[in-house]
């Protein structure tokens, strides 16, 4: 996702912001004070973390890695010499730090070639992961199934899983979605910002009041064919219908909660609470923007701001940095910490259930950063969080990934249903 500021699709204004960890302070107060049991330190907990991370599959849900092969500003589209994974890139993703993070597989938006915004572009996109895969073969390899996730997790590999982001890749017929199908995608989303074809977007305007008709088919043709729905950037009108006619659990690949951060991104309460009967999950963004109100109001006031000198200088980003800077220095961003990601996964996890969170963090998609979570080596840092507040390894283990291999399988299930029965009310 990138909206507003940092878009590829609009504007990119504000140079991205990295921000050292703050220190973690560790009380570990006397029984006989305060009654409670001393805290473990952190060493003790981080080699927890270390250890779960080891035996379950860290599944995130959305990561834009390929803006940097196909849609940067300069240099795009490259290959994967001009953008090498293996050693330290500019991004918030590469394999050391993917692998220090923990990773265990990563569903990677690969629809990139805008060039090329058609079908047979959408395929090339998934040639290009492939081939990257094959290129990096000693760390990573493709996925499909849970199954396929948990054998390269236990190599030591990580699993990378054929995600979209983009509705208009899914087509309007049954062939194109079994061919996308088929081609090994696992996900797509129904609407982005604006409305869609399929579904009214989170931004508006609100076309059709949730889903078109056409969406409807759309999302029971993918459904029976073991795609799925992904409802982040969906309006929360779309995400009542998707729900209302599901017969498989849909995902937010990265997505917050709303009831926190009172955004058009993010998932109403009414929503959560439905989850328990879809199946479906939350997989919590690390999006400063989704994750903070105070970041929210900022951020909003920055795009009014570089909307207006960008306008002023007819689109010339090289004069108008100066002044973004400047605006910047007089107004610094808020700080976002993991502590405010951490109250977004217990809230989902409070409403929804523990069944149905996970991690999706947008990183490459996104212009600034959590505090603590600047990049794909920092998961283990919200781990530690909730290890701190007191989750059990089992309820962690959910969140890492167990969740999501779960709605996976069903997925798959309600595919092979739909298969076996062509004449189910699907």
């Amino acid at each position: 996702m990138i909206d507003a500021i940092g878009s590829s699709r609009a504007l990119k204004s504000f140079p991205r912001i990295t921000v050292n960890r703050a220190a973690c302070v560790i009380v570990i107060a006397l029984a006989a004070c305060a009654r409670i049991p001393p805290v473990a330190d952190a060493g003790s907990i981080d080699a927890r973390v270390a250890r779960l991370l080891q035996t379950t599959p860290l599944v995130d849900g959305h990561n834009d890695l390929h803006i940097h092969y196909h849609a940067c500003r300069e240099g795009c589209p490259r290959g994967y010499d001009d953008y090498d994974i293996s050693k330290s890139v500019g991004g918030h993703t590469d394999l050391p730090r993917w692998k220090q993070g923990g990773v265990g597989a990563q569903l990677l938006n690969s629809g990139w070639l805008d060039t090329e915004p058609g079908l047979e572009g959408t395929f090339k996109g998934f040639a290009f992961t492939r081939s990257m895969t094959d290129r990096y073969s000693d760390s990573t390899s493709m996925a499909r199934t849970s199954s396929d996730i948990r054998r390269i997790h236990a190599t030591g590999k990580l699993a990378i899983v054929l995600a979209l982001e983009d509705p208009d890749r899914s087509g309007t017929d049954v062939a194109t979605i079994k061919r996308l199908a088929a081609e090994g995608l696992r996900s797509n989303i129904v609407a982005y910002s604006e409305p869609s074809k399929l579904a009214d977007g989170h931004a508006g305007p609100m076309k059709f009041g949730g889903l078109s008709p056409l969406g409807s088919q759309v999302v029971r043709w993918m459904q029976q064919n073991g795609i799925l729905v992904d409802l982040s950037h969906a309006s929360a009108d779309t995400m009542r219908d998707v729900l209302d006619q599901s017969i498989a659990p849909v995902i937010f690949s990265h997505s917050s909660a709303a009831a926190l951060c009172d955004v058009s991104r993010n998932v109403p309460d009414d929503v959560l609470r439905r989850l328990s009967k879809n199946g479906g999950i939350v997989m919590i963004s690390f999006v400063p923007e989704f994750t903070s109100k105070a970041f929210s109001d900022w951020y909003d006031a920055g795009s009014v701001y570089a909307t207006r000198i960008l306008e002023e200088y007819k689109g010339d980003r090289a004069k108008t940095k100066p002044f973004m800077d400047a605006w910047e220095k007089a107004n610094p961003a808020p700080v976002v910490s993991v502590a405010d990601v951490a109250n977004h996964v217990e809230h989902v996890r409070d409403v929804a259930g523990i069944d149905h969170v996970g991690i999706g963090s947008d990183f490459d998609g996104i212009d600034f950063t959590v505090t603590g979570l600047e990049d794909v080596s920092k998961f283990p840092n919200l781990f530690v969080e909730l290890a701190h507040r007191g989750w059990s390894d089992a309820d962690l283990r959910k969140l890492a990934g167990e969740n999501f291999l779960h709605v996976l399988d069903a997925a798959d299930a309600a595919r092979n249903s739909a298969t076996a029965d062509p004449s189910a009310p699907f």
